[in-house]
This record gives C-alpha cells, structure tokens and sequence, in this order.
C-alpha cells in the first residue's frame, strides 16, 4: 500500500478517489493502482458472476465501499451480494463474497488485517 493521511469521516463520505481509498480509523489509505493484469482478473470475476447472478440470486460489484466497523470502510476489488440484501450506496450488510486481486506490492500484514476486517 502507498501513503496514508488523516481524513474526517464527512469528507471521506462525500469525496471520490480515484482509486478508491479505504478509510482506516481517521487514516485514509491509497490502495494499489491497477495493472492490466489485476483489471483482467477483475472482468473475469465480473463476468463469470454476472452470468450466473439470476440463477444464483446474487449481485457482483466492483470496487464498493463497505463499512466493516464503526470506524472502518473497506473497498474491495470484486464484491458478491446476496439478491435479497438491501441495495445500500455503502454496504453494511456483510457480502456474500469479496475478491482481493493481489499486486506485488501488497504486504502480507496489511492483507491479513484487511481479511480480518
């Protein structure tokens, strides 16, 4: 992961990144810039639930904020719903399914605390 700065939840709420940030106890954190690589991966994942979301009763995602504590948001590469979750701007309801893609950058303790959230 690269930099991080403190940030007031309102304005994490009510700013776009691009990528998107994840919002970490007052810290916004970058998260790795995609490579064409990690993008591929991600429309496969993309289509392959896509096809399968009405048999399956599911919805897939990219990139959505969720709220995962009081004062923890994640942004997941890939996100799998339930069809009968609320549709929420920013989840709170816990996915079905999250998909990491890792880049070479990514460090083992930072991803162990992203799945521990």
């Amino acid at each position: 992961m690269a930099t991080s700065v403190l940030v007031p939840l309102s304005e994490y709420l009510t700013t776009s990144y691009e990528p998107d940030c994840e919002w970490i106890d007052g810290e916004l954190k970058e998260r790795t810039r995609g490579t064409n690589s990690h993008g591929s991966l991600q429309v496969f994942f993309i289509r392959f639930f896509s096809l399968h979301e009405e048999r399956w009763q599911v919805r897939v995602v990219c990139e959505l904020r969720m709220q995962v504590a009081l004062r923890r948001f994640r942004v997941s590469d890939v996100v799998v719903l339930r069809a009968t979750d609320p549709f929420e701007e920013i989840v709170t309801t816990p996915p079905l399914l999250c998909i990491e893609i890792l880049s070479p950058e990514d460090r083992i303790s930072d991803l162990q605390e992203k799945i521990d959230d």
